[in-house]
């Protein structure tokens, strides 16, 4: 399995020989990563031995005879050297172990003999995170902490843990949805995470995004100008009640360096009478950091490096107040579409610009965006150049120009990419973008290494927001995940070389997976249903092989089965679309062709509710009853309300 490790190591170097996976072998250890041993010895049942050596070190072989190795420099690197006489890992850290245990871990797989290999291997970023976002779809304890254990596999070394209402809140028990976690379920989600050397920092939001508090009629006086998105940022019970709620998260957290108070989109700025006279006489960039200062000021008391999303920011155009907050904040930038090494666009003032010169060159450029750089005020236009420009500039620049302003400001930045929940499709599909996905979350790799930022996080919502409906599953996603892990660790990966390895790492088999999510990917986008039997083709070949995750590919199956069914029913609609002209007729045989429609959306109506009832039950397996209806049920909801819209006018 060498040739299929995920992250692929940077150095590997063939020798002569191999190392026999035998019986009663002795597992020699320091005492730093002793839980490591432990896990090994799970693996690969050996003799455990404690060791005092002056690096940490895992050596497995009859007896110990350390083995000559290249000097270890990134903290979290590690060297693997496998010969006849044993495997031996070093490396300066917990982690840097973890990750040499966890390439053997994948060579190990279904082999009795170890080729002999020298590994030297380190990350390119130094945090490589996922989100979990648990307020829609939630899966179950058990699912998480498989998907925790997964994500280390691979050299995640962050999570983002969205809570909203599924944090076991105690001083304020109405907060908590039905089927939140436990303070049992949380203590064990934080156990495996330590042991897989992954840092959980949590996220809280503290000013938009805040239904999961305004939802409850007893904190509805604190929602800005009456309504339930945001909390008003000049009452003060607003901020007394967020900085209760850190004091309850933060002991969770004890390990980790940072805090993330959210702060993005929030849209309702300055709507009630007393913040839209503050904002009048100060601004509406001065209204929201004159909150957000103190929320980040009290983590920052806490100990805890404060994190917000960036938008706001250039939203309300309001860089110079960055300085106003603690010297200490990280700001968390996104962008979620950059798909190349340079973008015709900028964000600024709540607008997508780019230059008027695609008007004549390529007008499909501007066609999601149409707002111009050229009609913002000059000074606008010399600050975006300075931070965008490229040597094509205005036309493409730099995917992420606010990172080089932010790290002007002496700020630490984190990026933050997509592996789903962030495209068109994420409402109405059970599938998130493959291509786009592992696209975006490697130029964020490049683009990170090269401005040497802490990382990048993979954001994986699952919601829009508290009350909206759920996007794609978590199962959906799990090749985006592991690509971002790949990308994170290796910014000069290709996707042709990640396909290769993932449905053998992953599934255990040599399938033609890659292919069929492309044809599911195409056949979505193009609306043609010849795509999606493509695929349906190829996912019922791999399911018959799989020997790992083949819940992965039960869920690609059902995600297929419903385009076919959510395509069918809107050709359905092209065909009777005439025919509604004459459902008044009186004429018999226009009332003949209008039944046998009718005969064709019943028949699509009893397969979809079929396909609800199948779909509830596969969901079920990896989150509760309540979750997969949700999910299942407003994927099909609109669909079954169009059929019978058309049944009942034809």
């Amino acid at each position: 399995m060498l040739e299929y490790v995920i992250p692929a190591p940077k150095e590997v170097v063939l020798k002569e020989g191999s190392f026999g996976l035998q019986d009663n072998l002795t597992l020699f250890y320091t005492s730093d990563v002793e839980r490591i041993a432990e896990m090994l010895a799970r693996d690969w049942p050996c003799i455990l031995k404690k060791v005092d050596l002056p690096l940490k070190m895992l050596f497995l072989g009859n007896q110990l005879t350390p083995l000559t190795q290249k000097e270890v420099r990134h903290k979290e690197g590690y060297t693997l050297d496998i010969t006849s006489d044993g495997v031996q890992i070093t490396a300066l850290s917990y982690r840097g172990i973890y990750y040499g245990y966890t390439t053997l871990l994948q060579i190990m797989e279904d082999v009795k003999s170890l080729p002999a290999v020298s590994i030297y291997d380190y990350p390119d970023l130094d945090m490589r995170g996922m989100h979990f976002d648990l307020k829609g779809a939630m899966p179950t304890v058990e699912y998480i902490n498989q998907c925790v254990k997964l994500l280390g596999r691979y050299k995640i070394n962050t999570i983002l843990m969205e809570y909203e209402d599924k944090f076991p809140y105690e001083k304020y028990p109405q907060i908590k949805a039905p089927g939140a976690l436990t303070v049992e379920e949380l203590d064990t989600i934080m156990n495996t995470a330590r042991d897989c050397g992954i840092e959980v920092i949590p996220l809280l939001q503290c000013l938009g995004h805040t239904e999961y508090i305004l939802r409850h009629d007893e904190f509805a006086q604190l929602g800005e100008n009456g309504t339930r998105q945001m909390l008003c940022p000049l009452k003060p019970g607003s901020l007394e009640l967020i900085k209760s709620l850190i004091d309850e998260i933060l002991p969770y957290h004890a390990d980790s360096r940072y805090f993330h108070m959210g702060a993005d989109e929030a849209w309702l700025l300055g709507y009630c009478p007393e913040c839209s006279a503050y904002a009048a006489r100060h601004g509406r960039a001065r209204l929201y950091v004159d909150y957000v200062k103190q929320v980040a000021a009290y983590i920052a008391s806490k100990g805890k490096k404060p994190v917000l999303w960036d938008d706001m920011f250039y939203k309300e155009k309001g860089f110079e107040l960055i300085e106003d907050l603690p010297s200490n904040v990280v700001l968390n930038l996104w962008d979620y579409d950059a798909t190349e090494e340079e973008t015709p666009y900028v964000r600024w003032n709540s607008r997508a610009y780019v230059s008027k010169q695609w008007i004549d060159r390529y007008p499909a450029k501007i066609a999601q965006f149409g707002a111009w750089l050229e009609d913002l005020p000059e000074d606008e236009q010399y600050m975006i150049k300075k931070y965008k420009s490229g040597d094509k500039y205005p036309l493409m620049g730099h995917p992420f120009p606010w990172m080089k302003k932010y790290l002007e400001e002496g700020c630490e930045v984190i990026g933050a990419s997509a592996a789903k929940g962030a495209g068109r499709f994420s409402y109405n599909s059970l599938f998130p973008d493959f291509k786009k996905r592992f696209i975006n979350t490697l130029i964020w790799a490049k683009r990170a290494k090269e401005a040497g930022i802490t990382g990048v996080i993979s954001t994986a919502w699952s919601k829009y927001s508290t009350v909206a409906p759920p996007t794609e599953s978590w199962e959906s996603a799990m090749y985006n995940y592991i690509a971002s892990a790949e990308n994170y660790w290796n910014s000069n990966s290709t996707k042709e070389s990640f396909d290769r390895r993932f449905s053998m790492n992953y599934l255990g088999a040599n399938t033609k997976i890659t292919k069929a999510m492309d044809y599911l990917e195409q056949g979505r986008l193009r609306r043609d249903i010849s795509y999606l039997k493509a695929a349906e083709l190829l996912l019922t070949e791999t399911k018959d092989v799989v020997v790992k995750h083949s819940v992965f590919v039960d869920i690609l199956l059902d995600a297929l089965h419903f385009e076919i069914l959510s395509l069918s029913v809107d050709n359905q609609f092209w065909e009777v679309q005439p025919w509604l002209y004459y459902s008044f007729s009186k004429d018999a045989l226009r009332q003949e062709v209008n039944n046998e429609a009718k005969i064709q959306l019943n028949s699509l109506k009893e397969r979809l509710l079929q396909w609800q009832e199948d779909s509830i039950s596969l969901y079920k397996s990896i989150m509760s009853a309540t979750e997969a209806e949700e999910l299942v049920k407003t994927k099909a909801a609109g669909k079954l309300a169009f059929i019978e819209t058309l049944v009942n006018k034809l």
